[in-house]
């Protein structure tokens, strides 16, 4: 196959590219780290009010594989923390992947730095090497090192690409440079040929797989873009030679990978479209109506007997994402004010990064790639020399807005996709000269903003102000008092953080991906909103077999209401716990029969005199 245009460059275009692509991935791993660690609310010394939810999870994963010298801690089948008084297959529930980098680069650093302040750097470099995919990409297509570089820089200046600074610990800042890596090497595979190259290609994109339980969700939409690409053009990347092999690591992991096994990776959508694009393939180049029916009725057949089969083996359920996605569409993106238009799963993931994206701060993360992308289009449509071979980039770049908006935590999407779209589009103009000039001046712009974006940046994980330092002295407290061994009962924010840093056992976690953990969520809401103390008590004593029961104001007065059915202005029923657990009254929290009030922030000399916000409750039931 011959080369794209372009690879003949010279050598030292080539090695300056690289040099200054490793020099913005670092810059941009600057700015991450410097804006973590600049908020008034990042504790570099301690991170025990800081984790909390998903990735005070994964930081207890990371503690236990270096408790283990780096290796799979033995309980890692069984663990009976996670979901007491059960036990639980880590590796069969959870995508643990970040873990074992950040615990052997830890061990190998030697460093003397905290676990947290290790983990943002080491993240901030993964997240940043999204660019890196770009870069690959946008070389295979264009052949220019410079619209390369232009392109990686543009995705590096996107307000877009950095959601997750100071999380310390979220799945997308691996799984989505694994992903974009996955798109570039492929990219240079079709362009260039090379059996390792599809292989690589497929390898990357099982590491992302296994990294993430939303990739599966980003995949099916690359999936779809490529099987109705190919029915409306007849463009099929598997008639390359040895494209199959992209197929080959996917598939190997879905059979190896235990949590990609017991979701069944393998009958899953994205697998069986890949399956029936691969089945066209094999009929002749001249018979293109044979491959779009066999792939059409393939497709369906195929995916549909995989649902049945699914559903026959019992896999995880990720009806949760169907639901909430249906709900959106149905509802047009708005939240409703009545709850109870939605179901409970929808309910539940409708909220904080999967919640609707507002126009206006999507357009301020994207306007810098959307702009170019903009005027790359009218400057091709009027004059400019015949481009054809981009049409899915561009098409993929502009189909995922309404998936970012639809759910905040996929803005990412076009965050990298439009800057590779904008440098296909611009590298097709018949003046370079001009084309390099648009993208420079909106470049430039866009990275102005971005310093602006950055600085003074209050990172909203951490907000409100002040609960950070009552959370850790709630934790300080169960550690001292709350026996080894014993579970405690907590919100879905504040369960991990208690499994984190004492150890504790939990019964409530906040991934979602398993029926069970929704059903438990669900039973502890309503209990709480809509029950009785004693219906609670019974419910911590018999079902979750605890004596312990943290309550948090916040998470659950504000941020849990919704989905246990409470709209906005809705008030409390008298009597339920609810009701008298939110309460700052001394009369309603002591006189509960069952609860014994051993613990609250506002009494607590450990909170320093900083419990003004009065959050915790700590619960023991005799």
């Amino acid at each position: 196959m011959s080369e794209a245009p372009g690879v003949q460059e010279r050598w030292a275009v080539r090695s300056g590219g690289w040099a200054l692509l490793l020099l913005a991935i670092l810059f941009s791993t600057a700015v991450r780290v410097h804006t973590a660690f600049a908020d008034r609310n990042f504790d570099r010394e301690d991170a025990r009010g800081m984790l909390k939810s998903d990735p005070a999870l994964v930081y207890y994963f990371t503690e236990r594989v270096l408790e283990s010298g780096g290796g799979l801690p033995a309980d890692f089948r069984a663990d009976p923390r996670i979901h007491h008084p059960d036990t639980t297959d880590v590796l069969e529930q959870f995508t643990v992947s970040q873990e074992f980098l950040i615990a052997w680069a830890y061990r190998s650093s030697g460093t003397g730095l905290p676990l947290h302040v290790f983990a943002v750097y080491v993240m901030a470099l993964t997240a940043s090497l999204v660019a890196l995919g770009v870069f690959l990409w946008t070389r295979s297509a264009t052949g220019r090192t410079s619209w390369a570089l232009l392109a990686a820089f543009l995705a590096l200046a996107l307000p877009a690409n950095y959601r997750t600074i100071g999380f310390i610990l979220v799945r997308e800042d691996l799984a989505l440079p694994l992903l974009v890596l996955h798109l570039g090497t492929l990219a240079g595979a079709v362009a260039r040929g090379g059996a390792w190259r599809f292989a690589l290609s497929g390898l990357w994109l099982a590491l992302a797989l296994a990294s993430w339980h939303a990739m599966r969700f980003c995949v099916a939409i690359e999936a779809l873009l490529a099987w109705g690409w190919f029915l409306a053009t007849g463009a099929n990347v598997f008639r390359r030679p040895a494209a199959w092999l992209m197929l080959l690591a996917p598939w190997a992991a879905g059979l190896l990978v235990p949590v990609l096994r017991a979701n069944l990776l393998l009958l899953s959508a994205p697998s069986m479209l890949a399956l029936s694009l691969l089945l066209a393939a094999r009929f002749p180049a001249g018979s293109r109506r044979r491959q779009i029916i066999v792939a059409g009725l393939s497709g369906v057949l195929l995916i549909l007997g995989a649902t049945f089969l699914s559903g026959t083996l019992g896999a995880s359920s990720y009806a949760h994402v169907t639901d909430v996605l249906l709900a959106k569409l149905r509802h047009g993106g708005r939240l409703p004010l009545d709850p109870t238009q939605l179901s409970f799963d929808a309910r539940l993931l409708w909220q904080g990064p999967f919640a609707t994206l507002e126009w206006s701060w999507g357009f301020f993360q994207l306007r810098g790639g959307l702009l170019l992308v903009l005027v790359g289009a009218v400057g091709c449509a009027f004059g400019a020399r015949a481009w054809n071979g981009e049409g899915l980039t561009v098409l993929a770049s502009l189909g995922v807005l309404p998936v970012a908006w639809l759910f905040e935590r996929l803005v990412v999407l076009p965050g990298f996709l439009l800057p590779v779209s904008a440098a296909l589009l611009l590298s097709r103009w018949r003046s370079s000269r001009w084309a390099f000039g648009v993208f420079g001046a909106v470049l430039l712009t866009q990275a102005l903003s971005l310093q602006g974006f950055a600085d003074g940046r209050v990172i909203s994980w951490y907000l409100p102000a002040g609960q950070a330092a009552e959370r850790a002295a709630m934790l300080d407290w169960v550690e001292d008092n709350v026996p080894p061994g014993e579970a405690v009962v907590s919100d879905f924010m504040n369960s991990p953080a208690i499994l984190a840093q004492t150890g504790r056992p939990i019964c409530l976690q906040p991934k979602y991906e398993t029926a069970d953990s929704r059903r438990r969520a669900q039973e502890f809401l309503e209990t709480y909103f809509h029950g009785s103390p004693e219906g609670l008590r019974r419910l911590v004593r018999e079902r979750f077999r605890a004596r312990y029961l943290v309550i948090d104001r916040y998470t659950l007065g504000t941020l849990s209401a919704y989905a246990a059915g409470i709209g906005p202005g809705q008030s409390w029923a008298p009597g339920t716990p609810a009701a008298l657990f939110q309460s700052t009254k001394p009369g309603d929290l002591d006189g509960v029969p069952g609860f014994e009030l051993v613990y609250r922030s506002s009494t607590s000399p450990r909170s320093g005199g900083r419990a003004a916000l009065d959050f915790y409750r700590v619960y023991e039931l005799p």
